[in-house]
């Protein structure tokens, strides 16, 4: 089989956007390939099945594919090569858009392994593989590591000639990370660097429309609607031509949507005041106050320095009612990892300990020790079960075998876990403003936890590897899970 005229006639459906002809046409020519009994050309039209029906959402064939194509692999005998890991590299994406994320997992390490014993750290495929991993970091809601993976595929890829379209992409998945960490000044940086290089490419593709989408939701966050609405409708467009009305057009579809109902709030909001005859200038103050003032913040910054922080000095005497929440008979449990003298000194002053954060958070301390904690191999413990409610990192249920809930915990053939936050660990003082360093959790409760969820990470007081889960031994029957984040 001529595989690469196979190629070129799939690339001229996809130049000629004649996507509704690439299912049969990817089909027929792997039937012919199984036909003729060549397994390279069978190699090279898998990883596109699998590739192509990921991107217009029909995972099942899209994970038929993977399996074919691992079976053609073993009978090829190309097990521990490259073009192995490169291929395990495509099987781990379909897997991770599939929602698989633990087998997403296992198929990038593995390729990862396989790259370190075979190519150089600075070749363009560990880009990839870092660029893909940080994906699926994104799905967990783990920004901060996807951050980290980008930057890594960013220092490598820059320094590759003709690469500009996988630069466009890594700015792009950056940008789309750090718009969830609420950077949003610096995702925009990122984000018009990478639509600025889609642009200059007269044919487009999906990864366009996913820079499209993640601008759009750093308007948002900016409170610039109206442009965020334009660029929706831009990405809706591309997603529409490149990958059909899947999972990503109907997610696309509903953010229009969501904008839309809130511009039409804002215009219906102005209606009403002209309808109440408000004054001119009491519609120019409420927008102002809205929008103008934000609008200032980011334009014209030597502006408001002048002008609108005086007027702020006063911003705190204003009138109205106010709601409040009161949360009284807490029972929180707080172990605390910090140097020995840190801990000497919150144990030898916790009399005088009246509050927990805000000053006015009070809270009475029960008791207060130092403890000793353990790993689950020092208990020869296999599993543990916690019947209180804790925050435990996103990571450890990447595998769902690792944290699984006790009692009634499938609702509707969803399996129940907990709720999803991100939490502020701690910051560090940018441009006078404070940033946070995130930690995606899973707020749970009655879970049992097993040996398989430990994994060895830094720790940042002794600079040593310890156990991400540890037991607080408190008697031979009792004791809590510690998960330091």
């Amino acid at each position: 089989m001529d595989v690469e005229k196979f190629l070129n006639s799939l690339d001229n459906l996809f130049e000629k956007k004649k996507i509704n002809e690439v299912p049969v046409f990817l089909e027929e020519n792997y039937k012919e390939a199984v036909r003729e009994n060549d397994l390279s050309a069978q190699f090279t039209i898998l990883n596109e099945m699998m590739g192509f029906f990921r991107d217009i959402s029909e995972y099942e064939k899209s994970i038929k594919a993977c399996h074919q194509c691992i079976d053609v692999m073993q009978k090829m005998g190309i097990q521990g090569s490259v073009h192995y890991a490169t291929s395990l590299q495509n099987i781990a994406n379909a897997h991770r858009a599939a929602g698989l994320l633990k087998e997403a997992l296992q198929y990038y390490m593995e390729a990862f392994r396989i790259y370190e014993r075979n190519i150089d750290s600075n070749d363009y495929r560990f880009a990839s593989l870092h660029n893909n991993i940080a994906l699926l970091y994104q799905e967990i809601g783990d920004y901060e590591t996807a951050v980290a993976h980008l930057k890594k595929a960013l220092s490598i890829i820059k320094n590759i000639q003709g690469a500009e379209i996988e630069v466009a992409t890594t700015y792009s998945n950056l940008g789309a990370s750090l718009v969830e960490l609420d950077k949003v000044d610096e995702a925009v940086e990122y984000l018009n660097k990478a639509l600025e290089i889609y642009r200059r490419d007269e044919v487009k593709n999906f990864h366009y429309s996913g820079a499209l989408c993640a601008m759009a939701g750093a308007m948002c966050k900016k409170h610039r609607y109206y442009e965020a609405e334009n660029l929706y409708r831009e990405a809706l467009g591309e997603i529409e031509i490149n990958m059909g009305k899947g999972t990503a057009y109907k997610i696309t579809k509903d953010n229009l949507e969501k904008v839309e109902n809130k511009l039409k709030n804002i215009e219906g909001n102005l209606n009403r005041n002209t309808e109440k005859n408000i004054s001119g200038l009491q519609l120019a103050k409420g927008f102002y106050e809205e929008y103008g003032a934000l609008m200032i913040a980011e334009k014209f910054k030597e502006y408001e320095e002048k002008y609108s922080i005086p007027i702020s000095k006063f911003r705190t005497l204003t009138r109205g009612p106010k709601y409040y929440e009161l949360l009284t008979d807490i029972k929180l449990i707080l172990h605390i990892k910090a140097q020995d003298e840190v801990m000497y000194d919150i144990v030898n002053n916790i009399d005088n300990f009246t509050s927990l954060g805000r000053s006015e958070d009070f809270v009475d301390v029960k008791e207060c020790s130092l403890v000793q904690t353990y790993d689950m191999d020092e208990l020869d413990m296999d599993e543990v079960e916690c019947d209180n409610s804790a925050y435990l990192d996103a990571r450890l249920f990447i595998n769902e075998e690792n944290v699984f809930p006790i009692g009634a915990a499938v609702r509707n053939g969803v399996k129940k876990y907990g709720t999803r936050y991100i939490l502020n660990k701690n910051y560090i003082i940018e441009n006078e403003k404070r940033v946070f360093h995130k930690k995606s959790v899973i707020y749970t409760s009655n879970f049992v936890i097993d040996r398989d969820a430990v994994d060895y990470t830094t720790n940042e007081i002794t600079n040593t590897n310890m156990p991400n889960i540890l037991i607080d031994r408190i008697s031979d029957n009792k004791y809590y899970v510690v998960n330091l984040l």
